[in-house]
């Protein structure tokens, strides 16, 4: 299942190294190419970054540049129906 990340999100990840660390970023509009303007919140001005996407279909972008401990912003995966079971 593919999930996308769209205008208007906000997405939240840990630091990889403090898990009390809580990093926040606002997508505030995505281009056909694959590129979003990210606004970090730390930042004043917003950058522009490139969407991922893992072999899973899920997308993702490195809003603090691609480096060893640099955070993944992850698509929210779709919200399941009450109860969990698929019966």
């Amino acid at each position: 299942m593919k999930t996308t990340i769209t205008q208007g999100q906000i997405i939240k990840t840990r630091s990889t190294g403090d898990h009390d660390c809580i990093y926040t970023i606002e997508i505030l509009s995505r281009s056909a190419n694959n590129y979003a303007m990210v606004k970090i919140e730390s930042q004043e001005k917003p950058v522009r970054r490139k969407i991922h996407t893992r072999e899973d279909g899920r997308e993702f972008v490195m809003a603090f540049g691609r480096y060893s401990m640099a955070p993944a912003f992850y698509a929210p995966e779709p919200c399941s129906q009450m109860g969990g079971n698929n019966e």
